[in-house]
């Protein structure tokens, strides 16, 4: 039968999974363990570093792997890392140097599995993102990242209105890098090739998993790729209107259980 042929769901975390006051509905964690208990896969897909993540299966208890850092990262559900990717040193400096000389509005920070980094502990941004996530940066000076560690993403904090501007630049200084908006304020910068969609390529290749056995959900641009890449995109009510254009299954928004409604239609 079609809905026994689904063996992991990959789901985005901010915006999806999460709702507005950053929590996982009861309705959707009661799915998702059913899920899990039934044998299949659960993986968070999530641009979060992993102490950013770590907190929510904590608090839910959570049978899952990770893919972080908008794919740079994998890790799986024994707390393994399965895959790493990252750019060096040198490239993340020449991104925050074209920053600066451009006088983009951004604040930033830089992202390998052990660190996060970044440019100010009094940037509004960064104090709201340390909040959200439940962690704080292991330091304030790119020094800290030794000359061989793998960078995996770098993440900017546009002021509001300015982000079109800011992704246009860089996208024109580094055209080689995948960058693109997780929200109306916040740009991700990952190494040539990585984005969510290449650690689904690469999680299910080490899993034996058919790509058309996977279910994935998403709000925003840097989880198109993703949809696009698994055999059952759904998009979530609260996404942009021109991304809910693109798919087939459009179900409620992250405040209205989202997931579990789609969850249900998908597996009944």
């Amino acid at each position: 039968m079609e809905k026994n042929k689904y063996r992991v769901i990959f789901t985005d975390i901010d915006g999806t999974l999460l709702n507005s006051d950053h929590r996982i509905s009861e309705k959707t964690v009661t799915a998702l363990k059913i899920w899990t208990d039934s044998g299949r896969e659960l993986v968070l897909a999530s641009s979060r570093g992993i102490s950013g993540i770590e907190p929510i299966i904590r608090r839910y208890n959570l049978s899952c792997s990770v893919i972080a850092l908008g794919g740079s990262v994998i890790r799986d559900k024994n707390g393994s890392i399965i895959y790493e990717a990252g750019m060096n040193i040198k490239i993340v400096k020449a991104i925050l140097e074209q920053v600066r000389i451009a006088k983009l509005p951004a604040a930033w920070s830089a992202y390998s599995v052990a660190k996060w980094i970044a440019n100010s502990k009094d940037d509004p941004g960064i104090i709201n993102e340390a909040a959200i996530v439940e962690a704080s940066p292991t330091g304030y000076d790119l020094s800290l990242f030794s000359d061989n560690e793998k960078i995996g993403k770098v993440l900017l904090f546009c002021k509001p209105g300015t982000i079109d501007m800011v992704e246009e630049s860089l996208k024109g200084s580094f055209p080689e890098l995948s960058i693109a908006k997780s929200s109306d304020i916040l740009l991700e910068i990952n190494p040539k090739g990585i984005t969510k969609a290449s650690a689904v390529h690469e999680y299910c290749r080490i899993k034996g998993i058919a790509l058309e056995n996977t279910i994935a959900f998403g709000d925003n641009y840097n989880d198109l790729h993703m949809l696009e890449t698994v055999g059952r995109p759904v998009i979530m009510g609260n996404a942009p209107a021109d991304l809910r254009s693109r798919f087939n299954m459009i179900t409620l928004d992250n405040d209205h259980d989202g997931i579990a409604t789609a969850l249900e239609k998908i597996m009944c």
